[in-house]
Parts: structure tokens; sequence; C-alpha cells
């Protein structure tokens, strides 16, 4: 949980609803501002500041190789003069991380791809073991449940392996064989 700066209760991210009314007022607000960081003295309407702060080239930024050691903060501006001409990382240390990133990226999407693919394999076989367990607990001398596992046998052949015990227990007791018979011999 958090502190609300204004009146300094708790809340929480689901606690938290937007203020359409406010967000209106602001949508439509003329007043200017002038940009907060130094250096841009850019006047803007206030609406447009978080637009304003993805282009400004006053904003502070780190060196994109600051989680491995570099310490230059600086103007967005200053940026690519940095990185090409003063950062110490820029070169062998530079591509090696480039390279880890660019793996760590491609890592990151193909686990995503692997979790996607286990939830569905898992609801997968959630449903054949349900739809297993449901044709397992049949009664062969039922002459609708006979139709059904038929039905389902052949509109769906992989069941049919899947579903050896089932078949095999109706066909090894000889009133559940003549039932098959007789049912499977109503069927076109």
């Amino acid at each position: 949980s958090a502190k609300c700066p204004h009146c300094r209760s708790f809340f929480t991210l689901l606690s938290m609803i937007t203020d359409w009314k406010l967000k209106k007022e602001i949508d439509e607000c003329t007043d200017t501002i002038t940009c907060p960081y130094q250096g841009c003295n850019k006047e803007l309407p206030i609406n447009q500041l978080k637009a304003h702060e993805a282009t400004c080239p006053s904003i502070r930024m780190r060196c994109r190789f600051a989680p491995w050691g570099c310490t230059w903060i600086g103007k967005k501006s200053d940026l690519d003069h940095h990185n090409t001409h003063h950062c110490e990382f820029r070169q062998g240390l530079g591509k090696l991380v480039e390279r880890v990133r660019q793996g760590d990226a491609k890592a990151g999407h193909v686990l995503q791809q692997h979790h996607m693919q286990i939830y569905a394999t898992s609801q997968m076989l959630s449903l054949h073991s349900r739809q297993l367990m449901m044709m397992r607990g049949r009664n062969v001398g039922n002459v609708w449940d006979v139709l059904r596992l038929g039905y389902e046998v052949s509109l769906f052949p992989g069941r049919f392996s899947a579903m050896r015990e089932v078949w095999s227990g109706m066909i090894h007791q000889q009133d559940a064989r003549c039932v098959v018979c007789n049912v499977m011999l109503l069927v076109p």
C-alpha cells in the first residue's frame, strides 16, 4: 500500500479509481506550464506535459550501461555523444552487453511462448482426463451409453486407443458384447 500525497491516507492499487471529472478538467485546461527540466524552458499547455516528456531533449537519463556500472547521468540530448565518445562500455564490453540483452529478450520471448504452450497443454490434458473419466464410468448394459461411446470414438479415432480398457470390458462380457454388437448394427 501507499500514501496519498494530498490527504496522507493509505490506498492500494485495487482501491484506486479514476477521477473522470478531474481528468476532463485537466484535458480542457488552457493554462500553460514551463517544462520542469533544466535547460528546456518550453511553454506548453498543462495537458501536453506527459507527451512532451517523451520527446524533451533536457530530460535527465542514465546511460544504457548503468546496470553494468556506468555512472553517467545527463540530458537526453547528450546521451548519443556520451555513448559514442565517452562511455567506457561502448566498445568490447558494450557489444557483449548488447548481445546479452538481445539474448535475454529472445529467451524471455521463448520462455513466454513455452509457458503459453504448457498452459494450453495442461488445459487439454485436463479436458481429456475429464472426458476419459466420464467414458470409463459408462454402463455397458445401457444402450444409450454404448451409443454415446460409439459415437464419440467414431468422431475422435484417437480416443479408441485411449479407451481400450472400456472397449475390452465390453467385449469380454457375453451380455455386453451382445448389446455392443446390436447397437453397432443399428448405427448407419
